[in-house]
């Protein structure tokens, strides 16, 4: 009987979520192939591997380590089924991968000790992250997490007991809460990397973890960002506020000039705009660091900056904030904030960008334009230049973008009205 050889090969069709099949190939007389169940990019797979070093899948991929552990298992297996059954073709050592793997799935689950409730554990991974990421990522992770203790209402939720369709119920109970249907598949991503922390830590079998091939329902019929055309963007700028009480004009002026300082500084993001001090602003520049990204955003001081910036003149504080937002005596201010203070300054933040946005909807309805949020000026920027006709590559430059591709979404952006126009252009 001839040797049996076994390779792993990524299916040469794309699913939809951009992933591709991992399958092992088995040859002993003919050749078939069976799923692994591993999902990866293209560009994640290393076709080059060797069975002894276990490194089919590249570290691009945040469970590397974990996948190729999974996927040595299977190799491991595979070689000892053949050697031990040496009569057997490729299509009798298929079927045998095939009920090992089914006998493996179906296992009883042991009892699960206490500490390996996931509800915990998520709640233990989240204080975690606190301590060493970016606090405005944790929030996100934190109301993931948050949500999941309600839904669970004091219950533990053991390892052993996740299954899709318990996670189907946790996002159908998601949609029953007033929140966008994209949130709910976000909140059950975040839960998905924390999963997946799990098994590296061998808390979770790699094979039993519901969350690796979950197909949540695609939100139907996204609707582009809204944002204003140029005419609206021109009401807005004259819009008198006169007619507005006293109390309110002041507060509605300040977001209107911090959304169009937004705009004017390459659609910079709104927490940028708010957490901008003194000293950040140069005689011919602004300088300041993003909190997305930590990158350096350098941007040449134009008249329209100019004109929003004489009406908060300097303090002599160099980290006093340009705009009243935010207050330069609280402990969130200092200069080198501990980890508390920066957890403190991330609320207030989103706290004051949900201000921000609310007095937008306001002002939009008084000027009679569309509403939209503080974000819509980063795609009225990406718009303008567009029209202009500044390559892919300048305006993922001007954003900093990580990468091109992300600049394409913003540009993939444009509503129907804007593709009407573009054709009208084009065809007459």
């Amino acid at each position: 009987m001839a040797k049996a050889s076994f390779k792993y090969v990524l299916h040469h069709r794309e699913r939809q979520d951009g992933t591709r099949q991992v399958r092992l190939r088995i040859t002993r007389q003919g050749v078939r192939f069976w799923d692994t169940g591993v999902r990866v990019r293209e560009k994640e797979w290393n076709a080059k591997a060797q069975p002894h070093k276990a490194d089919w899948i590249k570290s691009a991929n945040r469970d590397y380590e974990t996948l190729n552990d999974f996927l040595d298992g299977v190799y491991r297996r595979a070689a000892e089924l053949a050697r031990q059954h040496p009569h057997l073709l490729a299509e009798g050592l298929q079927d045998r991968i095939a009920e090992q793997d089914h006998a493996a799935a179906q296992a009883p689950a042991e009892a699960a000790p206490p500490d390996t409730d996931f509800v915990a554990y998520a709640q233990a991974y989240v204080a975690e992250r606190s301590l060493r990421d970016n606090p405005n990522t944790v929030l996100f992770y934190r109301d993931a997490v948050r949500d999941l203790v309600a839904w669970r209402a004091g219950r533990p939720w053991p390892f052993a007991q996740l299954t899709e369709d318990s996670i189907f119920e946790f996002h159908d109970w998601l949609l029953h809460k007033p929140v966008y249907p994209g949130t709910a598949r976000d909140r059950i991503t975040k839960l998905s990397t924390i999963a997946a922390k799990a098994v590296k830590r061998g808390l979770l079998d790699y094979a039993k973890n519901p969350f690796r091939d979950l197909d949540l329902p695609k939100v139907a019929n996204k609707k582009p960002v809204t944002r204003p055309s140029l005419d609206q963007l021109q009401r807005l700028i004259d819009l008198d506020l006169s007619g507005v009480l006293p109390r309110f004009r002041q507060r509605l002026e300040d977001r209107r000039r911090a959304w169009l300082f937004q705009h004017y500084i390459r659609g910079v993001r709104a927490g940028d705009v708010l957490l901008l001090r003194e000293r950040d602003v140069r005689a011919d520049r602004l300088v300041f660091r993003e909190l997305k990204t930590g990158k350096i955003k350098s941007a040449r001081r134009t008249p329209a900056i100019d004109a929003i910036l004489a009406h908060y003149p300097p303090t002599g504080n160099p980290l006093a904030f340009v705009f009243p937002f935010l207050d330069h005596e609280r402990a969130y201010a200092a200069e080198f904030p501990t980890l508390a203070q920066q957890q403190q300054r991330a609320y207030a933040l989103r706290l004051q960008i949900q201000y921000l946005n609310g007095g937008l909807k306001w002002l939009c309805r008084l000027a009679g334009v569309p509403p939209f949020t503080s974000h819509a000026a980063r795609h009225l920027f990406v718009d303008r230049l567009v029209a202009a006709k500044v390559s892919t590559r300048e305006i993922s430059g001007l954003l900093n973008h990580s990468a091109e591709s992300v600049t394409r979404r913003y540009m993939q952006s444009m509503g129907y009205d804007e593709l009407d126009e573009a054709a009208a252009k084009a065809f007459g």
